[in-house]
């Protein structure tokens, strides 16, 4: 079935810099959100090149994008959390 099962959904881009292997960040963001879809384009990772993109599904506009936000951040580096 091809038709939408959230009422939002938003795709954020993942640039390359921050990290040099994502295992454990994507081990971390999808622990931390089961909702959370990750597409890597197999590309070699480069300071500010697009290298894929996450995207999340809610209900809530404003939960789905800090949710998108945050995962993309994480997988680029600008944030870490314990």
């Amino acid at each position: 079935d091809p038709r939408s099962r959230d009422p939002w959904c938003m795709m954020v881009n993942v640039l390359g810099g921050g990290v040099d292997d994502l295992t454990s960040e994507l081990l971390h963001c999808f622990a931390r959100d089961p909702r959370l879809r990750v597409e890597f384009y197999g590309k070699q990772l480069r300071p500010g090149r697009k290298v894929g993109h996450v995207v999340c599904y809610g209900d809530d506009l404003a939960e789905v994008r800090v949710r998108a936000q945050h995962a993309a951040r994480y997988l680029m580096g600008e944030i870490r959390e314990g």
